[in-house]
């Protein structure tokens, strides 16, 4: 059971990661640097 909710876990994580991402390449470019720093941290 542990191992799926692990694999759940890193499916989220993933996606999070995603949404930085598209958010960085679609936001306004006075924000974008700063967005694209937190999609490399995340």
């Amino acid at each position: 059971m542990e191992h799926g909710e692990d694999a759940v876990a890193a499916a989220h994580i993933a996606a999070a990661g995603e949404v930085l991402n598209a958010l960085a390449k679609t936001s306004a470019a006075h924000t974008r640097h700063e967005l694209r720093e937190a999609a490399s941290a995340f």
